[in-house]
């Protein structure tokens, strides 16, 4: 860990191991914001650098909530039992129209 100085002016120069770690270029731009008390500088970068990082994301229970127009939990649920190859038995009315669910409506007393 290192120590900087704040200028007259409120500048600080980021010592080289840091910039070095972290590929800073001159003139590269900054995100700068105050968190629990300390200020926080992250590298700005290009969106295209973010191209293909969410690639291992598995947005399976995201899908089946639009698709299915379920409630996530419910989303949560229809993906965790097609995932393990298992029969969901519900009373829930949400699964109602559902192919691979075994839906019995509660009886009205």
């Amino acid at each position: 860990m290192e120590t900087v100085t704040i200028s007259p002016k409120y500048q600080v120069v980021l010592p080289k191991t840091a910039r070095t770690v972290l590929g800073l270029k001159v003139g590269q731009k900054m995100i700068v914001f105050a968190y629990d008390s300390r200020v926080v500088l992250v590298p700005e970068r290009p969106i295209r650098e973010a191209r293909g990082s969410l690639k291992s994301k598995d947005t399976t229970i995201e899908r089946e909530s639009v698709q299915h127009h379920l409630p996530m939990a419910d989303s949560l649920i229809l993906a965790t039992a097609r995932e393990h190859g298992a029969v969901l038995w519900t009373q829930d009315e949400h699964f109602e129209r559902l192919e691979d669910v075994k839906y019995f409506a509660k009886r009205r007393v």
